[in-house]
């Protein structure tokens, strides 16, 4: 199987996992694989697995490669550490129980159990502990799971009400967007009873999280709550933080240290910019529109913020007067939050995740990220950033081609 960080194996092609740095274990039998068909892949070789997983966590490596004897037992951890699994075309391997030789009764016992398991319990079983890539749709709930889930009360939800296309209340006034896409699914699979706790600004929904007000808050990367620790569950999407000016040119978010900032989320992203640009005086917005319309009037020198927001925004206010000119190395990870009083939900909702499927998952991004206002699914001009700028995202060179303006007509 293929490892990689969740954030490159959603929706990535093997190929195009293999173009980056791979690390393999010294004796994997995927190595004949690699050698044969993909002589060209550049390989790092370490003598364990963990070795290998400290290679990914140290950033030395982007992909790891094992023919899953190592792997299977530990999936566990590979979702701890938010690290994604693709199935290798034309590997496979085959995990049997070991019995000492001179024990034959047992291993006939344990043959026999293993030809009653139905198809049904093996889908339950893939559902529970393997990754989504592999997972049935079907979700295996225990009895105690089932009467934990149906003695919950009706889960109060703060909601992002004005991040379209990630997230928005609609004219109904209802939760729409990509990400209540997914978290309709899980309420679905889980049977939960939920109502939305009504904002108008996204400073409004995080004091709803952090008074007491709500239970559950998405979509996230970071929350308060005086009434007890937020949770998070693994992400939901993956996207990339930006820079947008009104034409100065920036190649990196150290040069805007000391110049004035505006983004629109008051906790966590404020919080890593004070700590990346100590110099600079960083204003809070009520929306990500507002954000880019200070920089439009020369109130703030850059907005930061999601790059799909600001792709529909510019598409319909500031296209041709504003500019996204950098990347910014802050995570766009998005997540459910979930208050600690309910922390066993949060595995189930994990569980709930991996189960919807990559057909699923590719449904439901591409009617939000790739729909243009009349309703025609191509791709935009920003989108296809935000594709260059995944491809380059390990070669410095390449993002500075990619964002600075280039010299030839």
């Amino acid at each position: 199987m293929l490892i990689a960080p969740e954030s490159l194996t959603n929706g990535a092609s093997i190929d195009s996992l293999l173009a980056l740095r791979v690390v393999i274990v010294d004796g994997d039998s995927t190595a004949d694989w690699i050698n044969i068909l993909h002589p060209n892949t550049r390989l790092l070789s370490v003598n364990s697995l963990s070795q290998a997983l400290k290679q990914l966590e140290l950033g030395k490596a982007d992909v790891l490669i094992n023919d899953g004897a190592d792997t299977y037992p530990n999936m566990g951890e590979l979702v701890d550490r938010q690290l994604g699994a693709l199935p290798l075309p034309d590997v496979q391997t085959s995990l049997r129980f070991a019995v000492p030789k001179d024990d034959p009764l047992r291993s006939s016992l344990i043959a026999k159990a293993m030809n009653q398991i139905t198809d049904l319990q093996y889908s339950q079983l893939q559902s529970r502990w393997l990754n989504r890539e592999h997972a049935s749709s079907a979700l295996f709930l225990s009895d105690d799971e089932r009467h934990y889930l149906n003695s919950l009360p009706a889960l109060r939800v703060a909601y992002d009400p004005g991040w379209y296309p990630v997230s928005f209340i609609n004219a109904q006034g209802q939760m729409d967007g990509l990400t209540n896409e997914y978290f309709k699914n899980i309420v679905d699979r889980l049977g939960l009873k939920t109502v939305t706790v009504t904002s108008k600004k996204w400073k409004q929904t995080l004091f709803s999280m952090a008074s007491g007000n709500a239970d559950i808050i998405l979509p996230v990367t970071y929350a308060e709550s005086s009434h007890g620790t937020v949770l998070y569950t693994r992400p939901l999407v993956f996207f990339s933080n930006v820079i947008v000016t009104s034409g100065l040119r920036v190649s990196r978010l150290a040069e805007l240290n000391g110049k004035p900032i505006v983004v629109s989320d008051p906790l966590y992203l404020r919080d890593q910019l004070h700590a990346m640009l100590p110099y600079s005086r960083i204003e809070v917005a009520d929306s990500p529109e507002e954000g880019m319309q200070q920089v439009l009037d020369g109130k703030a020198l850059a907005y930061i913020g999601n790059l799909t927001v600001i792709n529909d925004l510019m598409h319909k206010r500031f296209s041709g007067i504003l500019q996204i000119v950098a990347p910014v190395d802050i995570s766009g990870d998005l997540s459910i939050g979930v208050i600690s009083e309910y922390a066993p939900l949060l595995p189930l909702i994990n569980r709930a995740l991996r189960t919807i499927t990559k057909e699923e998952r590719e449904a439901i991004n591409k009617k939000w990220l790739h729909a243009t206002p009349h309703g025609q699914r191509v791709m935009g001009l920003y989108q296809a950033v935000a594709m260059a700028f995944f491809s380059c995202r390990f070669d410095r060179q390449c993002l500075d081609n990619l964002f600075l303006p280039s010299s030839t007509p």
